[in-house]
């Protein structure tokens, strides 16, 4: 076998296996956060699914292993808090924060992130593959703000 085509081929099996690993992470993950079905940061949250018109029944976890709340899982995506901020956050804050990440969840990105990061592990060696997931991802963030801004404050961005 070629030099070049050794390295293409140890290369892709590295992202494999990378993207193996961070599967089973993310699944000791789940298993280890608290999934929250009652208490008062659930009832913000079904009351925040409801009035933005999600009806599917998506899991809220809180975990003290992350540092940023996020939502995660492609075919079953939860909503992560962090246990910090959902200790120390406002009402109004705490539904911000629930807003956006549904936001996320009504719109599919994780699942346009997730084809993307495939194609990107497809195409590794293209730079611009790469520059696309990451503008991809900004612009994405930047959407959900505007939506929440749009929604909680009337479209002023003060």
């Amino acid at each position: 076998m070629r030099d070049w085509a050794k390295r293409f081929f140890l290369s892709g099996a590295t992202k494999t296996a990378r993207l193996l690993k961070n599967v089973l992470q993310l699944k000791y993950f789940f298993a280890g956060a608290d999934r929250h079905d009652d208490g008062v940061l659930y009832r913000l949250f079904k009351d925040t699914r409801q009035r933005m018109g999600i009806y599917a029944n998506v899991p809220l976890l809180v975990s003290d292993s992350v540092k940023t709340p996020g939502i995660a899982g492609v075919f079953n995506p939860r909503i992560i808090v962090p246990r910090q901020c959902a200790e120390k956050l406002s009402e109004q804050e705490l539904r911000c924060v629930l807003m956006h990440e549904l936001t996320h969840y009504r719109r599919g990105d994780l699942f346009l992130h997730h084809a993307l990061l495939l194609l990107c592990y497809i195409h590794w060696y293209n730079p611009l593959a790469w520059l696309v997931l990451k503008q991809f991802k900004d612009e994405m963030e930047k959407a959900c703000d505007l939506e929440v801004v749009d929604s909680v404050f009337g479209g002023s961005a003060q």
